[in-house]
């Protein structure tokens, strides 16, 4: 039974990335012994070609009898040397052509390419839904707009982030909240959240009588992981919302809910933003996991999308970390947001599962009630190589790199985007 898969990164003969241009080709041969593949990666070897990416598939979709088919995209740096290795394998009987490109979604592939997700976010102002507890207000409709203003205005490659100044009721209300969750945070959420959250009271500004501003957690973070809050109106498709964070960007509301009712929001507002996520965006493999869904999301099928948006929400929204003392602590940050959460994974004898990406891809979740099955793992380094293993069986054709320093996407095969 021929199995069709991705080789990356786990062969002698993909070498480093380079920035040169990169040409795929399609080789077909009716051999379906198991060295074939070895024989046409010696030819790219013996000629010092780099490749980049390999992929494998049955020369028939209706007969994998009938051969294998590779799709392979090399540095096309040489032209002479490159024409040698192509007539080489043509000697072997094996059929070469160029592959055509590949058509995938459109992504973001620099900062400034964000502000085209941030286009597409849904209303936050007028248009809440009928059962939002502040519909009726039309004083906090207005007052979401104005924020939602500043949020749809920012230029996330040019400027800081612009600082709200919240109203008396704004900060009773993150009062109240912040009140509340701190003691239960000391006692049930994990160590490495309340390190980060200890410092950001220093250096963030996070006290019950003041919200945080994100420019100021950016300071904080920037220089730890190099991740950073951005401020968005409204909300986000998953595959928007997951290709933020391929950036090490975290697409960030700055509005807050409704102060009639403080332990209750139907959406992300910025209590959930900073006193959930923010402080764990502080630790390295907390970072690199976040970011690794992000990258694994970019030109995604919608399929993948909706799997990689499963693993978030059991992970970094939902997720429990078992520690060395043996007791299971919360890190997701729907649940340390939110007190009716916490009670329940942690009093309820909720089930809980190892986290396997694999396996809790395909549970379905809700969204409005409290969750039946929370996941868990031993650290957030032991997640990442979890996650990592997921995201390289994400199937796209295409293999993307983040570069840090000029905060851009790189792109390494010849692909077609569409919107």
């Amino acid at each position: 039974m021929f199995v069709r898969k991705i080789l990356f990164n786990s062969s002698p003969f993909l070498r480093s990335f380079s920035q040169k241009h990169i040409k795929s080709i399609l080789l077909t041969s009716s051999d379906d012994h198991p060295s074939k593949l070895k024989e046409i990666l010696e030819v790219f070897s013996t000629n010092n070609i780099n490749l980049t990416h390999i992929e494998s598939q049955p020369a028939s979709t209706l007969d994998s009898s009938k051969g294998n088919s590779f799709i392979i995209d090399f540095e096309a740096d040489n032209e002479s040397i490159i024409k040698s290795a192509l007539a080489k394998l043509q000697s072997q009987g094996i059929n070469v052509k160029e592959s055509s490109k590949k058509h995938v979604e459109w992504f973001p592939r620099t900062l400034k390419d964000l502000e085209a997700l941030e286009q597409k976010t849904l209303s936050a102002g007028a248009e809440l839904e009928s059962d939002h507890p502040g519909f009726k207000d039309e004083d906090y409709k207005k007052r979401r707009h104005e924020i939602a203003e500043i949020a749809y205005t920012f230029n996330p490659a040019e400027h800081e982030v612009p600082n709200i100044k919240y109203t008396d009721i704004e900060i009773e209300t993150w009062s109240k909240i912040y009140n509340v969750l701190t003691p239960l945070h000391e006692k049930y959420a994990c160590h490495d959240y309340l390190e980060s959250f200890q410092e950001m009271k220093t250096h963030c500004g996070f006290r019950s009588d003041n919200i945080p501003q994100l420019q100021d957690v950016n300071k904080y973070l920037k220089p730890k992981t190099g991740f950073q809050l951005i401020p968005i109106s409204g909300l986000l498709t998953p595959r928007d919302f997951l290709n933020y964070l391929a950036f090490r960007v975290f697409a960030s509301t700055q509005y807050i809910r409704h102060h009639s009712v403080p332990f209750y929001t139907p959406e992300p507002d910025v209590v959930h933003e900073l006193m959930g996520h923010a402080p764990l965006f502080a630790n390295p493999d907390f970072a690199d996991f976040s970011q690794q869904i992000g990258l694994a999301s970019l030109g995604a099928s919608e399929p993948d999308i909706k799997r990689l948006a499963t693993c978030y929400w059991f992970s970094v929204e939902f997720g429990l970390i078992r520690e060395s003392d043996g007791k299971k602590k919360v890190y997701g940050a729907g649940v340390l947001s939110s007190v009716d959460e916490i009670l329940n994974a942690v009093y309820n004898n909720t089930e809980a599962r190892f986290f396997d990406p694999f396996k809790a891809c395909e549970v379905p979740y809700p969204i409005t009630s409290l969750q039946p099955v929370y996941w868990w793992s031993n650290n957030f380094e032991e997640a990442k190589e979890m996650m990592n293993k997921f995201a390289a069986s994400v199937t796209r054709g295409f293999v993307t790199s983040y570069d840090k320093v000029n905060h851009e996407i790189k792109v390494y095969q010849d692909i077609q985007v569409s919107k």
